[in-house]
């Protein structure tokens, strides 16, 4: 089945992929996606939110993914996000500004250099971009839904599927 086909059957919220017939491509994807954001240290050992502070929610978004040889489905992402809207107001745009490269900068730059002997392009990409860097400020959030992070006998960070239906503490 073709990737855009099965991107337009995913469900919008965490609930509605409960009894979904992708529910384990879906939780592999939110499992890779948790092991990921864990091993590089994004979240820290969960405490009580300070005074003055409110958690934000955190939320998640699916993607069907393309084989690298069709573009027939091949597995499914998820990630995990900030809930956008429960963001302070007093936050200027440009300090939470991420620096990306626009399509028309790649495209003047490809048609400035094209051709030139020894100009060569490379693309990569960085998995968790956005997440791998140091933040400026301290962000508080709740539990990823369906899920509770929280700290091991071996002192790691940890998330553990909760069952259908629990709620998070």
């Amino acid at each position: 089945m073709p990737a855009d086909e099965v991107d337009a059957m995913i469900p919008r919220h965490f609930h509605q992929t409960l009894y979904h017939p992708l529910r384990p491509l879906i939780e592999q994807g939110e499992i890779d996606e948790l092991r990921g954001l864990l091993d590089i240290g994004v979240f820290a050992p969960p405490q009580e939110c300070p005074q003055g502070y409110k958690p934000v929610d955190l939320m998640w978004v699916y993607k069907a993914k393309k084989g690298e040889e069709d573009s027939f489905f091949a597995k499914m992402k998820a990630r995990c996000t900030m809930m956008g809207n429960q963001e302070k107001h007093s936050i200027e745009k440009l300090a939470a500004y991420a620096p990306v490269m626009q399509q028309a900068s790649l495209r003047v730059m490809l048609a400035l250099y094209n051709g030139v002997a020894g100009v060569r392009f490379h693309t990569s990409d960085i998995k968790q971009a956005y997440v791998s860097t140091a933040m400026k400020r301290r962000v508080f959030v709740n539990m990823p839904p369906g899920y509770e992070v929280h700290v091991d006998k071996h002192n790691q960070l940890v998330a553990t599927r909760l069952p259908p239906g629990q709620k998070q503490p």
